[in-house]
């Protein structure tokens, strides 16, 4: 028997900003291979959130842009730092910053 998973995993940025400017929740992020996955709690709020979503529930347009905007970041610094350790991002161990 498989155990319920806790978690909710997707590659949207609309959705999880969606969920994390209505929930307040914080989400990790997870490496599926090549892909970059938001990580979000598995509960009733975050459930409920992505439905309201999913029907066209209206948004704060300005506070929805900001938490996407952030959230696109904390992805590009999250991706960055894989490739940093991954040794994908440096040429023989030196990478120039300009």
């Amino acid at each position: 028997m498989q155990e319920k998973d806790d978690k909710i995993r997707t590659p949207n940025l609309w959705l999880t900003g969606y969920i994390v400017h209505d929930t307040q929740c914080k989400c990790s992020f997870e490496h599926n291979g090549t892909m970059l996955l938001f990580s979000l709690p598995r509960n009733e709020a975050v459930m409920k959130a992505m439905a309201d979503f999913n029907n066209g529930a209206l948004i704060p347009a300005i506070e929805y842009a900001e938490v996407c905007k952030r959230l696109r970041h904390e992805m590009y610094l999250a991706k960055s730092e894989r490739e940093n350790v991954s040794g994908k991002g440096a040429r023989n161990g030196y990478r120039k910053d300009f």
